[in-house]
Parts: C-alpha cells; sequence; structure tokens
C-alpha cells in the first residue's frame, strides 16, 4: 500500500462488527511525511458523526495543546488503533466502550499501514490500547509502588502556563473530559507548580449525575 489507508478503505473494511453499528470509519488524517504521529484508542461520538479524527472534545483540545507546545497541526498525523466506534446505547447518548482484543487485532492491519506509509520518528500512543496497538501485543503498564495491581494507576503531565487560572480551568476542562466519555468516573487531579508550592486538588464525581468540585 503506497498511501496511508484512506476513508474508503476504511468505510469498507468488514474485519470485525463494528462496523455494523458506527455511522462510518475513520481513518488517519494528515500528511504521509509527517514526523509525529498520535495514535488514540478509537473515534468517539463526534468522530464517529464527522468521519475524522480528534474533533470531539478531547480531541480538540489535544489540537490546541500542540499548537500551543509550537508544533504545526500540518507536520502531525492523527490516527488511531481501531478505525470504528464502539459504544454502548444508554438513552439518546452513545456511551464509549474500550475496544475489545479482537477490534484492535482486526484493525492492526490499517496501523501497520500507516506506520509504514507515514514512518513518523516519533509515535506518541494516547492509552493503554494504543499502546499495545503499536507494540502487537498487549502491554502491562506499572507505577511505582503499585507495581502489585498490575494496572494503570495514575499518569501526569508537565505543561506551561501563564497562570494559576489558567492552570486550573485546564484541570477542569480534563475532569470534564472523564464524565463527558465516562459518566460513572471518580477521580481526582492535582495541579502542582515546579516550584515547591502547595498543590491545587480537584475532586470529580458521579453523583446522580456527574458534578465537578474544586
Amino acid at each position: 500500500m503506497s498511501d496511508p489507508p484512506s476513508k474508503d478503505d476504511v468505510d469498507h473494511c468488514r474485519r470485525c462488527e463494528l462496523w455494523e453499528r458506527a455511522t462510518q470509519g475513520v481513518a488517519g488524517e494528515g500528511s504521509s511525511k509527517a514526523r509525529l504521529m498520535l495514535v488514540g484508542e478509537q473515534p468517539g461520538d463526534e468522530e464517529d458523526r464527522e468521519g475524522r479524527p480528534f474533533v470531539g472534545p478531547a480531541g480538540r483540545l489535544l489540537r490546541e495543546i500542540v499548537e500551543e507546545a509550537g508544533i504545526a497541526m500540518r507536520s502531525v498525523y492523527l490516527t488511531n488503533a481501531v478505525k470504528h466506534f464502539f459504544f454502548e446505547p444508554r438513552g439518546k447518548r452513545r456511551i464509549h466502550k474500550t475496544p475489545l482484543q479482537r477490534h484492535v487485532a482486526a484493525c492492526h492491519a490499517w496501523l501497520e499501514a500507516e506506520l509504514a506509509r507515514v514512518h513518523p520518528a516519533v509515535i506518541v500512543t494516547l492509552g493503554a490500547t494504543a499502546l499495545a496497538a503499536v507494540h502487537g501485543r498487549k502491554i502491562t503498564i506499572t507505577d511505582g509502588p503499585f507495581t502489585e495491581t498490575k494496572e494503570i494507576v495514575g499518569g501526569y503531565a508537565l505543561m506551561e502556563m501563564k497562570s494559576k487560572e489558567e492552570a486550573l480551568d485546564y484541570g477542569r476542562k480534563f475532569m470534564d473530559l472523564h464524565l463527558q466519555h465516562w459518566p460513572e468516573f471518580e477521580g481526582e487531579c492535582e495541579i502542582r507548580p515546579v516550584e515547591d508550592q502547595q498543590p491545587v486538588a480537584m475532586q470529580t464525581r458521579n453523583v446522580e449525575g456527574a458534578d465537578t468540585g474544586t
């Protein structure tokens, strides 16, 4: 395959059952000469409706962060490990479900073709599913003293902000995105300046729907 998989290629994929309920396939997007490739898990609700990767709330925030980091989006290739939206209907909403291993395996040929054609210098995997897809096998992720749990227990990001208020705003967006895609989510986001100061913690929990507090 001389070019990365096209929208038409993915739309006609029948390697697993996800195409049956999805609106359409979502192929990768970007220059075939991109030096940076971002690999997500799967399309979300808005990506499924629009047919483009990373155009939902989380994707728009990611694009904004990439641009603020001084990286032009035209130099980035965006794709997902799974090309169709896997979801659970809940009333009028479609709730994201983690793709099964068979879904990742069925789409692996598309990802391999993208990697071979784009040949990026840097690959950033966004989550355990994307990491496993790029490696071609299941990955166990552990963290510090919690290695006995054999699961993901957290993570961190180092970002440059102009003010405490801007950092808090990003923190709220981060927690809100979890609630949008995972209504039962309960967690905490801690915002800590690089210099030794008292951290600011945010807690998010689901109580008769969802609420976010600081």
